[in-house]
Protein backbone atom coordinates (compact mmCIF):
# COMPACT_ATOMS: atom_id res chain seq x y z
CA UNK A 1 0.00 0.00 0.00
CA UNK A 2 2.68 2.33 0.69
CA UNK A 3 4.36 1.68 -2.67
CA UNK A 4 0.95 2.29 -4.44
CA UNK A 5 0.56 5.83 -2.53
CA UNK A 6 3.86 6.80 -2.90
CA UNK A 7 4.10 5.54 -6.86
CA UNK A 8 0.90 7.52 -7.46
CA UNK A 9 2.47 10.89 -5.35
CA UNK A 10 5.53 10.68 -7.56
CA UNK A 11 3.51 10.70 -10.82
CA UNK A 12 0.94 13.00 -10.09
CA UNK A 13 3.91 15.86 -8.82
CA UNK A 14 5.54 14.80 -12.02
CA UNK A 15 2.74 15.63 -14.27
CA UNK A 16 2.50 19.16 -12.63
CA UNK A 17 6.27 20.26 -11.90
CA UNK A 18 7.78 21.42 -15.03
CA UNK A 19 5.83 24.82 -15.65
CA UNK A 20 5.04 23.20 -19.52
CA UNK A 21 1.13 21.59 -18.53
CA UNK A 22 -1.01 20.89 -21.00
CA UNK A 23 -4.49 20.16 -21.35
CA UNK A 24 -6.31 17.06 -21.43
CA UNK A 25 -7.40 17.99 -24.77
CA UNK A 26 -3.80 17.47 -25.86
CA UNK A 27 -4.19 13.81 -26.48
CA UNK A 28 -6.75 14.57 -29.00
CA UNK A 29 -4.32 16.89 -31.51
CA UNK A 30 -3.02 15.12 -34.44
CA UNK A 31 0.47 14.39 -34.30
CA UNK A 32 1.40 16.04 -37.37
CA UNK A 33 -0.14 19.48 -35.06
CA UNK A 34 1.92 18.50 -32.20
CA UNK A 35 5.19 18.10 -33.89
CA UNK A 36 4.50 21.47 -35.85
CA UNK A 37 3.82 23.57 -32.80
CA UNK A 38 6.64 21.50 -30.64
CA UNK A 39 9.45 21.91 -34.15
CA UNK A 40 8.89 25.95 -33.84
CA UNK A 41 8.19 26.39 -30.54
CA UNK A 42 10.74 24.35 -28.46
CA UNK A 43 10.88 26.22 -25.69
CA UNK A 44 7.35 27.04 -25.27
CA UNK A 45 5.86 26.87 -21.63
CA UNK A 46 2.33 26.64 -20.24
CA UNK A 47 0.95 25.13 -23.32
CA UNK A 48 -2.49 24.46 -23.65
CA UNK A 49 -4.35 23.42 -27.13
CA UNK A 50 -8.29 24.11 -27.76
CA UNK A 51 -10.31 23.28 -31.10
CA UNK A 52 -11.21 26.13 -33.21
CA UNK A 53 -13.49 24.90 -35.43
CA UNK A 54 -11.55 22.30 -37.71
CA UNK A 55 -8.41 23.74 -36.32
CA UNK A 56 -6.46 23.59 -33.43
CA UNK A 57 -5.51 26.82 -31.39
CA UNK A 58 -2.40 26.81 -28.82
CA UNK A 59 -2.04 28.70 -25.29
CA UNK A 60 1.60 29.71 -24.55
CA UNK A 61 4.24 31.38 -22.98
CA UNK A 62 7.63 31.99 -25.11
CA UNK A 63 10.16 34.14 -23.76
CA UNK A 64 7.85 35.81 -21.21
CA UNK A 65 5.23 36.97 -23.86
CA UNK A 66 1.80 35.26 -23.82
CA UNK A 67 1.21 34.11 -27.59
CA UNK A 68 -1.04 32.02 -29.25
CA UNK A 69 -0.98 30.08 -32.87
CA UNK A 70 -3.47 28.48 -35.27
CA UNK A 71 -3.03 25.39 -36.72
CA UNK A 72 -4.96 23.49 -39.71
CA UNK A 73 -5.21 19.57 -39.14
CA UNK A 74 -2.28 19.14 -41.57
CA UNK A 75 -0.02 21.39 -39.44
CA UNK A 76 0.79 24.44 -41.20
CA UNK A 77 0.12 27.61 -38.93
CA UNK A 78 -2.24 29.77 -40.09
CA UNK A 79 -2.01 32.26 -37.96
CA UNK A 80 0.18 33.70 -34.55
CA UNK A 81 -1.28 35.89 -32.05
CA UNK A 82 1.05 38.15 -29.31
CA UNK A 83 -0.71 39.56 -26.49
CA UNK A 84 0.48 43.44 -26.48
CA UNK A 85 -0.54 46.09 -24.10
CA UNK A 86 -3.18 48.75 -25.21
CA UNK A 87 0.13 51.47 -25.76
CA UNK A 88 1.40 49.72 -28.31
CA UNK A 89 -1.73 49.57 -30.28
CA UNK A 90 -1.12 51.84 -33.60
CA UNK A 91 -3.00 55.48 -32.27
CA UNK A 92 -5.45 55.16 -35.09
CA UNK A 93 -6.88 52.05 -33.34
CA UNK A 94 -7.27 53.36 -29.84
CA UNK A 95 -8.45 56.69 -31.36
CA UNK A 96 -11.42 54.55 -33.32
CA UNK A 97 -11.70 52.88 -29.92
CA UNK A 98 -12.21 55.79 -27.94
CA UNK A 99 -14.92 57.21 -30.75
CA UNK A 100 -17.27 54.28 -30.22
CA UNK A 101 -16.96 54.93 -26.28
CA UNK A 102 -15.67 50.84 -26.00
CA UNK A 103 -12.76 50.76 -23.50
CA UNK A 104 -10.13 48.52 -24.87
CA UNK A 105 -9.24 45.64 -21.90
CA UNK A 106 -6.63 43.37 -23.90
CA UNK A 107 -4.81 44.09 -26.93
CA UNK A 108 -2.84 41.66 -29.36
CA UNK A 109 -1.04 42.08 -32.42
CA UNK A 110 -1.76 38.94 -34.78
CA UNK A 111 -0.01 37.65 -37.94
CA UNK A 112 -1.36 35.61 -40.70
CA UNK A 113 0.15 32.72 -42.91
CA UNK A 114 1.32 35.14 -45.43
CA UNK A 115 3.10 37.44 -43.59
CA UNK A 116 0.23 40.06 -42.82
CA UNK A 117 -0.41 42.03 -39.69
CA UNK A 118 -3.26 42.82 -37.98
CA UNK A 119 -4.33 44.25 -34.80
CA UNK A 120 -6.93 43.33 -32.16
CA UNK A 121 -8.79 45.50 -29.39
CA UNK A 122 -10.70 43.23 -26.86
CA UNK A 123 -13.83 45.49 -25.57
CA UNK A 124 -16.83 44.15 -23.53
CA UNK A 125 -16.07 40.99 -24.50
CA UNK A 126 -16.27 41.56 -28.44
CA UNK A 127 -12.75 41.75 -30.47
CA UNK A 128 -12.82 44.13 -32.94
CA UNK A 129 -9.93 43.26 -35.62
CA UNK A 130 -7.81 46.05 -37.44
CA UNK A 131 -5.21 46.13 -40.36
CA UNK A 132 -1.76 46.97 -39.60
CA UNK A 133 -3.28 50.99 -40.72
CA UNK A 134 -5.39 51.05 -37.79
CA UNK A 135 -8.53 49.84 -40.49
CA UNK A 136 -11.09 48.35 -39.03
CA UNK A 137 -11.74 44.77 -40.74
CA UNK A 138 -14.45 42.15 -39.78
CA UNK A 139 -12.47 39.45 -40.63
CA UNK A 140 -8.78 38.43 -41.05
CA UNK A 141 -8.21 38.37 -45.01
CA UNK A 142 -10.92 41.17 -45.86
Amino acid sequence: MKTYVIVSALLLGATFTDGSAQSSSTNRVPRTVKTAFTNTYATARQVKWDREGKDWEVSFTLNGEKKSALFNPDGQQTELETEISVAKLPQSVRSYMDGQKKPIVEAAEITDAMGKRYYEAESGGKDYLFTAEGKPVKKIGQ
